[in-house]
């Protein structure tokens, strides 16, 4: 029996991770097909398939800077055109808002 050495062993190893992508390319392509025929058999959607998003979803803007036309959604770091001043003053009312806003005041 010939005894490995380090060298052939490396040699060995770089065949190996060269047959292991051929096999994977053959069978990734039948498999993809499988999936392609199973996904047309029972009506499914590739976005059926896809993970939502996570995290937060994009928030409206809630202030705004009338000088510069700068927003900012409330979330994350104060903007520095708001450092010392009254954010309630830049806040952005929405029509919805303006009628509850009288709803709480009767």
């Amino acid at each position: 029996m010939e005894k490995n050495t380090y060298p052939k062993l490396v040699n060995q190893l770089a065949e190996l991770d060269k047959e292991i992508e051929r096999v994977l390319r053959v069978e990734r392509r039948g498999v993809i097909a499988e999936i392609r025929a199973q996904m047309r058999e029972y009506g499914i959607k590739p976005s059926e398939l896809v993970g939502r998003k996570r995290g937060r979803s994009p928030a409206p803007p809630r202030y705004l800077n009338p000088e510069t036309g700068q927003t900012w959604t409330g979330r994350g770091p104060r903007p520095q055109w708001l450092d010392g001043k009254n954010s309630k003053q830049f806040l952005i009312v929405r029509p919805e808002q303006q009628h509850s806003d009288a709803d709480d005041k009767g």
